[in-house]
């Protein structure tokens, strides 16, 4: 049986989370081919699972900031804290490889 990717940010556990909505944006612009979206759902997962930086933005909102490939990529979630029992959520929004100077400067 497969197991969701469960990733640790700031000691608390969340699970990889994709509504239909943003998996087929995922999909679409994998497929469209324009080199910046070359990421699948599954490259996704490994990636968010040993990433590197987090920018909090607002309300759950972060970017997750990881270089895979020699390359940076920008990873945008929502995350909701779980309880004892259950891991919290993790919901993919998108993924793509960064042209952000701040971002790319964190590896050099």
């Amino acid at each position: 049986m497969y197991r969701n990717t469960i990733i640790d940010y700031e000691g608390r556990a969340y699970e990889l989370f994709w509504t239909s909505q943003h998996a087929r944006h995922i999909c679409q612009n994998l497929y469209a081919g324009d080199g910046l979206h070359d990421l699948d759902h599954e490259a996704i997962s490994r990636v968010l699972a040993s990433y590197d930086y987090v920018q909090e933005l607002t309300n759950g909102r972060c970017v997750f900031i990881s270089r895979y490939l020699g390359r940076v990529y920008e990873i945008h979630v929502h995350l909701e804290q779980g309880s004892r029992k259950r891991p919290g959520r993790c919901t993919v929004k998108t993924c793509y490889r960064s042209n952000k100077q701040q971002y790319i400067e964190l590896f050099n």
